[in-house]
């Protein structure tokens, strides 16, 4: 039970790191996306 709480625990802060790097990557993008 402890080790599945922890493999969660990894599994969500993944997931955290993805979006992340998804959301900095569009904000990067998407202001020169707009300026054409």
């Amino acid at each position: 039970m402890n080790s599945n709480k922890g493999r969660l625990e990894v599994n969500q802060y993944r997931w955290i790191n993805i979006w992340t790097s998804i959301l900095g990557y569009s904000i990067s993008v998407l202001p020169a996306f707009f300026a054409d």
